[in-house]
């Protein structure tokens, strides 16, 4: 996961901390945003090789900035953080674009797995 750089829309700062300290103690390169709309801002100028999108932001959520950002265009893995682990929530998770699905809390090592899975570092 060394140089990975990785967006985090996350509007809970202690979430935001966690996931930090998680992903660079991997060796990943993480910017941090608060809310949908600066997720969609930020993954278009395309500094980033994977997003993980909280479900549930305030100003745009998740879900539509995933949504747009698909329309947009943007072909980046986007991974739903959500604190609903139902399958309806999965497949709506699919349905707006997201590439993958993690349920909070968040298990590191499973987070740390998507991301090398996305980024092809796993055969």
């Amino acid at each position: 996961m060394q140089d990975v750089r990785i967006l985090l829309a996350e509007d809970a700062p202690d979430n935001q901390l966690l996931l930090t300290h998680i992903l660079e103690s991997r060796g990943a390169k993480v910017s941090v945003v608060g809310n949908g709309r600066a997720a969609v801002n930020s993954a278009l100028k395309g500094d980033q090789d994977l997003i993980l999108m909280d479900v549930q932001m305030p100003i745009m959520g998740g879900h539509e900035a995933a949504h747009e950002l698909r329309k947009k265009g943007y072909r980046g893995p986007i991974v739903a953080l959500t604190a609903h682990a139902m399958l309806e929530e999965r497949e709506k998770s699919h349905h707006y674009g997201y590439n993958d699905f993690l349920t909070k809390p968040i298990d590191s090592e499973k987070l740390i797995l998507t991301i090398k899975q996305h980024m092809g570092e796993l055969h």
